[in-house]
This record gives structure tokens, sequence and C-alpha cells, in this order.
């Protein structure tokens, strides 16, 4: 079982997102339930590795234009948070 850690961005990010769309919480509570289990995401959540400078990080859609970025450090068994946001926010 995973641990999940913040960055401080993230929790900037997430607040934002509180406010403007309280369903995408929800959903986001699902797909961390799933994450922490080191279950495998639906694929309506669209889940894929990141390049460039999210490099080594994943990304899924909370919504469809909710995003999640997040790194996997096996070894720590920690998922970092890193942004969450619109494609145009987070791009």
């Amino acid at each position: 079982m995973y641990s999940l850690k913040y960055s401080k961005v993230f929790k900037k990010d997430l607040k934002k997102i509180a406010k403007q769309d309280k369903s995408a919480i929800n959903e986001l509570k699902k797909v961390l339930g799933l994450l922490i289990l080191d279950k495998q995401l639906d694929q309506k959540y669209k889940n894929h590795c990141l390049k460039g400078e999210f490099k080594k990080c994943f990304e899924c859609h909370i919504k469809s234009d909710v995003l999640l970025i997040y790194k996997i450090e096996k070894q720590e068994l920690i998922i970092l948070l890193l942004r969450i946001g619109s494609h145009s926010n987070l791009f």
C-alpha cells in the first residue's frame, strides 16, 4: 500500500479545483483510492506516462478537463501528487 505526499503547488491547485468543481474532488478521491492500493485505473481516466518536464510522471483525467499529474516512487512506496488542473493551466 502506498502513501500520498503532496507538493505545495498541488495543494494550491487543489484549493482552486475545490472551489470550481466539487464533483472533481469526489472523482479524485476514487482515483487516489485505486492508486494507493496499486490498482489499475479504468480506461476512462486515460492514465499515461508523460515526457519532457514531467518525465517519469503520469497523468490521468479526473474529468474531461481536470488532469492529475503524479509520480510513483516504488522503493519508498510513495505517490507524489504534483499538479491538478485544466490542460491549459498545467501545460
